[in-house]
């Protein structure tokens, strides 16, 4: 969390754009942040979240802290990750509050994320996201991580279209065109969901622990 802070404070610029994922990591990093010179800044919330959480891990709460740290502007999405149908997805996105959080999301300049791993114990599944059979599903379609909710499998691409249309946030080929695409993952269980997420290109800066680094370089 500290050295996300430290790279993400030499990336800040006047009028930055900058979106915020969820989760355990970006709480560490939210706690390390301090304030900043620079002006009329934006911190955005790059997908939706979970309700049954931790206050310090919530999408909202985490955003709040780091936008109240830089004086910044906070863009919230107050909704699910994932909806139950396609339909449901392109109402919610398409109501005019939503559809212009989202469209500011697009422009951020700078995002920051973890990688979570996918497997039963994840997060999204804790949340009562998915059904046991729907885990097992997934994970024979090869399923190994999620970037901001959108679950990939080993190749990088995502795992199931159709659940990729019932989740609310932006797409990963945005994700990817952003100027700086920051992933923040560390820990030898999270390794097949690192490579999974290089493979796919959708970070062009990684901020990982040196074990990682070390077969990133020396055995992908």
């Amino acid at each position: 969390g500290q050295a996300a802070v430290k790279f993400l404070e030499q990336m800040l610029k006047d009028e930055s754009i900058l979106g915020i994922y969820w989760g355990s990591t970006m709480h560490e990093m939210a706690t390390s942040v301090s304030s900043s010179t620079k002006r009329n800044k934006i911190v955005v919330q790059l997908n939706g979240g979970i309700s049954r959480a931790d206050d310090n891990t919530r999408p909202s709460e985490i955003t709040r802290q780091i936008s109240e740290s830089y004086r910044a502007e906070p863009w919230l999405l107050p909704l699910p990750a994932i909806v139950d149908s396609a339909d449901l997805q392109k109402a919610i996105v398409g109501e005019k509050n939503i559809s212009r959080t989202l469209a500011v999301a697009r422009k951020a300049d700078i995002a920051m994320y973890t990688i979570g791993s996918f497997n039963q114990e994840s997060v999204l599944v804790k949340a009562g996201y998915f059904e046991k059979k729907e885990v097992q599903t997934l994970l024979k379609q090869g399923a190994v991580a999620d970037i901001c909710s959108r679950i990939i499998n080993t190749g990088g691409n995502i795992c199931s279209e159709e659940l990729n249309d019932r989740t609310i946030g932006i797409e990963l080929d945005e994700l990817k065109a952003k100027t700086w695409s920051i992933a923040v993952a560390g820990g030898r269980e999270k390794l097949n969901a690192v490579k999974a997420a290089l493979k796919g290109k959708y970070f062009n800066v990684l901020i990982t622990d040196e074990w990682i680094a070390g077969e990133l370089i020396y055995n992908h």
